[in-house]
């Protein structure tokens, strides 16, 4: 089950991005657009230079977290049946193979055949990540900068509301893009991670030499929820303080129309946006604490049939 729920994860975020890579694209553009404008400012680009430099280690971490796993996973699986009793083969992940694998030179395609099917999944899966590590993080740079203008010198000019209204557009547009496919994984992540948490139970109970990698394929599964909340969370935290800030600048200083324009923003962010699904579900750590009771519910309930 958890593997065949990983295959419609990884595939349904590949077709995704090739349906929708248009509207990807945009979205980036519009984020680079705001990007370049700050940058100019020489009193805040510190923020988004400090933001991205916490994005590229970021991304360089994760990437090397993913890529390692298919090696990981080949050379555990290799040495659990090297030294195993059984004729049972250890895949790195447990699919149908159309050849007898008793044979060493079909072992040995078998083995290579499931390691760059993962191989190509994890491309896949880190590739949407990245993805939402940047809109996220890029987004939270952007916001924090609006903060800054706005608790110095309250609205200070149309630029900072004009980003300010990009800021929330893309955020609408990326709910309207990705929510639902977000909010399908929330869903289904109670299940994903109780495959691989009940199978290395039972492994290290049996002392299997397999234990590290169903540890990583475990780790793995309940990251996945947890990097979509934790995304959804940044973004949230910075529209609430932006809301704040809002209230903190000299702005009975400024003129009329950058009273009205302030007024306009205060009422945009009286409900703050984050990432959501149709503002009902909103990815935060509230929404992660429940697939993590869920994660243990399933999990305990599993367990308890194995032993009655």
């Amino acid at each position: 089950m958890s593997v065949l729920i990983i295959y419609i994860h990884v595939n349904a975020k590949a077709f995704h991005i090739l349906i929708y890579g248009k509207r990807i694209q945009n979205i980036l553009g519009r984020l680079e657009l705001i990007r370049t404008e700050m940058l100019n400012d020489l009193n805040n680009e510190n923020i988004i230079q400090r933001t991205e430099s916490f994005l590229l280690k970021l991304d360089y971490g994760y990437t090397i977290l993913m890529m390692m796993f298919p090696s990981i996973s080949l050379l555990t699986n290799l040495f659990t049946d090297y030294f195993s009793t059984t004729e049972t083969v250890h895949l790195p992940f447990q699919i149908y193979i159309p050849w007898d694998m008793n044979e060493f030179w079909p072992y040995i395609y078998g083995m290579l055949f499931t390691t760059l099917i993962v191989e190509t999944a994890c491309i896949y899966y880190t590739s949407f990540t990245i993805l939402l590590f940047t809109v996220s993080f890029e987004l939270s740079a952007i916001l924090q900068v609006i903060q800054a203008k706005l608790e110095i010198n309250g609205l200070l000019d149309r630029d900072t509301y004009r980003q300010h209204a990009h800021a929330v557009r893309i955020i609408q547009d990326w709910n309207d893009l990705y929510s639902g496919q977000l909010y399908l994984e929330i869903l289904i992540s109670s299940l994903q991670p109780c495959g691989f948490g009940y199978t290395l139970v039972k492994t290290v109970k049996q002392n299997n030499p397999d234990v590290l990698d169903l540890i990583y394929k475990s780790f793995i599964a309940v990251s996945a929820p947890y990097i979509v909340c934790a995304c959804g969370q940044e973004v949230s935290n910075q529209m609430e303080k932006l809301h704040d800030s809002s209230y903190i600048g000299p702005w009975y200083n400024q003129s009329p129309k950058h009273r009205r324009d302030l007024l306009i923003m205060k009422t945009v962010m009286v409900s703050p946006l984050s990432f959501c699904f149709r503002r009902s579900v909103s990815f935060n750590n509230a929404c992660f604490s429940t697939v993590a009771q869920g994660i243990y519910t399933y999990f305990t309930m599993i367990t308890n049939i194995e032993t009655s």
